[in-house]
């Protein structure tokens, strides 16, 4: 009589996320830190959700699949009172070696009675040896905010400059080979703009700008 009772609340659960939509368990899953390097904590954030109460985590269990594959696996216990339950959390993954990730997120309810599975992709840079940029003091990009050009001083020959839109989408690049630079920003609309400097595709300098006219 208690397994039947137990299956007949577990349908009624399943039931209600099938009526109200709410079939997906996860509803968010991110990485805070827009250009992680390899000396910094990389943390994964994620919204969890069940369609009962109480739920309490019990268990992670985080494994390399292979050099750039990470899964993490959480176990919540979940109750079987009727009101659903939800709430933020997050994954502590240490410093990561430079390369490109897969982080897999699998979440389960004790019983493995509620599932869900997302996947996000992070990229983890170096830190650049170039002594000659010591100091972000070194760097200065103006004026900011920008109307028409900007001046980019302090950087050494051999570096790339970009400017990127708020999508990730590039705007403009130049290679360094003087110690100022000016650049043409006619054509681009106002707004934020992303601005990274790079050392053989490797981020050194990460700044916004302004363009306002």
């Amino acid at each position: 009589m208690k397994r039947i009772l137990i299956i007949l609340i577990a349908l009624m659960s399943l039931f209600a996320q099938l009526s109200f939509g709410q079939l997906k368990n996860i509803f968010d899953l991110s990485c805070p830190l827009d250009n992680p390097t390899v000396n910094d904590t990389v943390t994964i954030n994620y919204h969890y959700g069940f369609p009962s109460q109480p739920c309490i985590k019990d268990s992670i269990k985080i494994t390399s699949k292979n050099d750039t594959c990470i899964q993490i696996n959480v176990y919540y216990n979940v109750g079987d009172a009727a009101s659903p339950c939800s709430g933020y959390d997050s994954i502590n993954l240490g410093k990561l070696a430079s390369n490109i990730y897969s982080i897999i997120f699998n979440l389960y309810s004790t019983g493995n009675i509620y599932s869900d599975s997302d996947t996000i992709t992070i990229e983890v840079n170096e830190i650049s040896t170039l002594n000659h940029i010591s100091k972000m003091n070194d760097f200065r990009i103006y004026p900011n905010p920008a109307q028409n050009q900007i001046i980019i001083s302090g950087l050494p020959s051999g570096l790339n400059f970009f400017i990127y839109d708020i999508h990730g989408q590039e705007m403009k690049s130049m290679e360094i080979n003087n110690t100022e630079h000016t650049m043409d920003i006619t054509n681009l609309d106002n707004g934020i703009y992303l601005i990274k400097v790079c050392d053989n595709k490797k981020i050194v300098i990460q700044n916004k700008i302004l363009i306002k006219k």
